[in-house]
């Protein structure tokens, strides 16, 4: 490997570690051929439990509370900068509105493709609506009511809130097909994230797309009026979806091979965050969802002089950063909380009987949860209740420990107090994203906003 690799980063959206990683895992032939050939993080955690929580870590190597807020801080470094001034060309491609430029995500590359999303029926008449009925009056409020128990009633087409993975790699084809290496690509594929629908070829061929539109509405807006069969159903649409989303991801890893080859490009595939489906009382994500659902995600990484294996300590997201600075052989900045993963030696950590720590964080810092893992254990401390929680890891399973020792966790809150005092704070909270109306429909037809 040379510090002029090609890099490309594939982050994937809403992709539960235990559907890749599990004896109920789907079938993903391309991402099993990258765990054949690649380095394999069978226990990594995203450093928060959405999208807007976890890419800072990513993209920063800091955790989501550094210079909280949603428009990514001045403050952070930015994983592209350490492009600058090289002769890499850099691309980035995803139709996530909370990773637009709106949000302060296009620092620095030289493309920066949002793409274009299929919106429903019921989108273009709110947004027509929007045009012409002021958005404070009653007749409005009356009208996105009425929007919104229509899809759910009647199954009447949701349309994609974003990219479709196919489409996506078409953007993707045509960089490639032009760029001149070395290159920094960035992709994020958003088919995992509901709205789920139904794909041909895939376990939720079956499922009537009338249906998933129903159950979807009842996913985001009344969960806990969810039954049994209904969640099953939304599990085999998103265990179709992750199917779907190989097959693009076997295209765009062989359209990778014929444009920059493999001999000197480095592969990195992750996800943002999982999805629950009820487990600890939570489904989808956000919030305060910290559990391995949501929390543990795959990555896995593929390049030249990178020996296939796979590894069983706890990483994070925050390792991204430095360990895309170690395949350049630089250094990452200071400010980076994260170590490389190509660093990551098991055999003697067990010989130093040294702990290895990760975290994550949920909502604001004021009143938020912070949750530190050390593989076998995980502690969630909740600052607004002053409480913790704890769970045992030790077979595989996430098990609630309602009575224990507190000198038996002490490390635990120890470390995880001396975490939530390191956390960076800046005075650019002023610093709010430039959301249109067309962006809030976007946030709105993903289930961010009402």
């Amino acid at each position: 490997m040379t510090g002029n690799s090609n890099i490309i980063l594939i982050t994937v959206d809403s992709l539960r570690y235990d559907t890749i990683f599990s004896d109920e895992a789907v079938s993903a032939p391309t991402i099993e051929q990258l765990i054949e050939e690649g380095l394999t993080f069978k226990r990594a955690y995203a450093n928060g439990t959405s999208t807007g929580m976890s890419f800072p870590s990513i993209f920063s190597g800091m955790y989501p509370w550094d210079y909280y807020g949603s428009y990514y801080s001045p403050d952070r470094p930015h994983l592209i900068e350490e492009f600058k001034n090289t002769n890499y060309g850099t691309a980035a491609f995803h139709s996530n509105p909370h990773l637009s430029a709106s949000f302060g995500y296009d620092r620095g590359f030289d493309i920066f493709s949002e793409g274009s999303d299929s919106p429903s029926t019921v989108s273009k008449l709110r947004k027509k609506a929007g045009n012409n009925i002021p958005k404070d009056s009653i007749l409005y409020d009356v009208l996105r009511k009425a929007w919104k128990n229509l899809e759910k009633a009647t199954g009447t087409g949701v349309g994609t809130p974003y990219v479709d993975g196919t489409e996506l790699n078409e953007y993707v084809f045509d960089w490639l097909e032009s760029a001149s290496a070395p290159v920094f690509g960035w992709v994020h594929y958003m088919d995992v994230h509901h709205p789920y629908l139904p794909h041909k070829n895939t376990v939720s061929h079956d499922i009537g797309e009338k249906e998933a539109i129903r159950l979807r509405q009842k996913f985001i807006h009344s969960p806990d009026d969810l039954v049994n069969s209904e969640i099953e159903i939304l599990r085999q649409l998103y265990r179709g979806e992750v199917e779907y989303f190989d097959r693009c991801l076997n295209s765009l890893l062989s359209k990778v091979q014929s444009e920059l080859g493999f001999d000197n490009t480095v592969l990195i595939l992750v996800s943002d965050h999982g999805e629950a489906f009820g487990e600890n009382d939570n489904y989808g994500h956000g919030g305060d969802a910290l559990g391995d659902e949501v929390t543990r995600v795959p990555l896995i990484i593929r390049g030249p002089n990178i020996e296939p294996s796979k590894v069983e300590s706890p990483v994070s997201c925050v390792d991204i950063y430095p360990t895309i600075t170690d395949i350049r052989g630089e250094s990452a900045p200071s400010k980076c909380r994260g170590k490389s993963l190509l660093a990551v030696d098991e055999n003697e950590r067990q010989e130093k009987d040294e702990k290895q720590y990760v975290f994550a964080h949920a909502n604001a810092p004021s009143d938020g949860q912070a949750m530190i893992c050390d593989g076998r254990r995980k502690l969630i401390h909740d600052r607004g209740e002053n409480t913790d929680t704890l769970y045992d890891l030790c077979d595989g399973q996430e098990k609630e420990r309602i009575n224990y020792r507190a000198d038996h966790v002490k490390d635990l809150v120890d470390e995880i107090e001396t975490h939530i005092s390191s956390i960076k704070s800046s005075d650019d909270s002023a610093i709010q994203p430039d959301i249109d109306d067309e962006m809030k429909n976007k946030l709105r037809d993903l289930g961010y906003i009402d």
